[in-house]
């Protein structure tokens, strides 16, 4: 019985000085048992007029969505992003145009670069004036 105890006090006292010594080694291993989720999302980008379904990894934002699918310029990156083309369409700024980003059929409030998106959402991407 004594061994018994003293086998399970040296394994725990192993795995003890395992954990100071690297303990990343046990968040890694953590981790790789989490599945990463998906939200399932809606977009449409003019000219077209049918949204498409597309699969992304859940804390993407609307940009991320963008880069996804499409061919994009824009000037500033991530939450300062400004779209300029998408998919060889410039905005021409001659004519006052611009590309307005819409959320469930609402005008956006926040850039592309700074949406989250949620799962089900409809993200539209279309020419506007100003």
């Amino acid at each position: 019985m004594k061994k018994l105890f003293l086998a399970l006090f040296v394994i725990l006292l192993c795995l003890l000085v395992l954990y100071k010594i690297n303990p990343l080694y046990f968040q890694v291993q953590k981790n790789e048992n989490r599945k990463i989720s998906n939200v399932i999302v809606y977009q449409k980008i003019y000219p077209s007029e049918n949204f498409n379904q597309i699969s992304i990894e859940s804390g993407k934002t609307a940009l991320d969505l963008l880069n996804k699918t499409s061919k994009i310029s824009k000037r500033g990156e991530g939450k300062d992003s400004f779209i300029t083309s998408i998919n060889n369409r410039l905005a021409d700024e001659k004519k006052r145009e611009y590309w307005a980003f819409y959320i469930n059929d609402k005008y956006s409030e926040v850039g592309a670069g700074s949406y989250l998106l949620k799962n089900l959402d409809k993200i539209e991407w279309k020419i506007q004036k100003y």
